[in-house]
């Protein structure tokens, strides 16, 4: 599996292909939200819309306020 990475998000390593367990430390910068949302629809893609995430944000500090209403982030996150 592609392991995802930026400066603030990190994809962990998971044993079942169809469970993604990322981790958000610090402040998130819309470049980054943009790249996990690029990155879970084509996981969304490969497994026939059907996963499982995991979270970790345990160290999350904060995000970018407009990349909340982005419509690419918005559109992933309330899609069925």
């Amino acid at each position: 599996m592609t392991q995802f990475q930026t400066s603030t998000i990190t994809q962990r390593d998971i044993i079942s292909p169809e469970l993604y367990a990322v981790r958000v430390a610090g402040h998130v910068e819309n470049d980054a939200a943009e790249a996990l949302v690029e990155f879970m629809r084509a996981a969304f893609d490969r497994h026939d819309d059907k996963i499982d995430m995991r979270l970790d944000l345990t160290a999350f500090t904060g995000n970018d306020w407009d990349s909340l209403f982005d419509g690419d982030v918005t559109i992933s996150v309330s899609a069925p």
